[in-house]
């Protein structure tokens, strides 16, 4: 199966440069024949999730405070500023703009409750850095 074009998205939304998102790109595709849902953990405005949840047409989980960075601190080399990466949940929402697209809000791990569901693919652009999972 030939792997459909990624959406188009305006990279100054995103946290990623453009090698960083075609390597993103290629890692969701790779997942495209696994069952399982798809996470993001730290949205942001979403632009990754749209990415996520258009390329594999699977459930996708959305975790975030959508309050941006609280109670910054230093630590691992981490320079964000409280309120970095603000973006509200109903900006997000209109910007995914896709069924299947479940948001929980909130600090990750406290909001995770699919304890029972397989994932293929999660992504986490949480402060700690970006990590693939697939």
């Amino acid at each position: 199966m030939t792997a459909k074009a990624a959406p188009k998205v305006n990279l100054s939304d995103t946290i990623l440069n453009s090698d960083n998102l075609k390597i993103l790109y290629n890692q969701i595709c790779a997942c495209n024949n696994l069952s399982g849902m798809t996470a993001e953990i730290g949205v942001y405005k979403g632009d990754t999730s749209k990415i996520i949840r258009s390329t594999l047409n699977k459930t996708h989980y959305c975790y975030d405070t959508f309050e941006g960075i609280q109670n910054s601190e230093f630590i691992y080399g981490d320079s964000h500023s409280n309120g970095d990466y603000e973006c509200n949940l109903e900006f997000v929402k209109k910007n995914i703009n896709m069924d299947n697209v479940i948001y929980r809000i909130g600090y990750f791990p406290e909001t995770f409750q699919e304890h029972n569901i397989m994932f293929c693919f999660v992504y986490s652009a949480c402060s700690a850095g970006n990590i693939f999972w697939g």
